[in-house]
């Protein structure tokens, strides 16, 4: 869940077989965050977005709802 603002907008698609899980979130305050979970060897990928809709941080999550690792780009 993004750590800025009150999550008002999100959705998530499972696909079985694969076990993958695409989560996206926007924020009261425009910021969005797409999650890529699952079974991958390093752990759940982060992307987050400012309220214009750039790339502004990514990272890996190893668990919890924040990520381990979120660096600017």
């Amino acid at each position: 869940m993004p750590e800025h603002g009150v999550v008002f907008q999100e959705q998530v698609i499972s696909d079985g077989p694969s076990g993958v899980t695409l989560t996206i979130w926007k924020a009261a305050n425009g910021e969005g965050r797409i999650r890529l979970s699952g079974d991958f060897p390093f752990g759940n990928r982060d992307f987050q977005f400012d309220a214009g809709g750039r790339l502004v941080g990514r990272g890996t999550a190893t668990g919890g709802s924040c990520p381990a690792t979120l660096r600017v780009v």
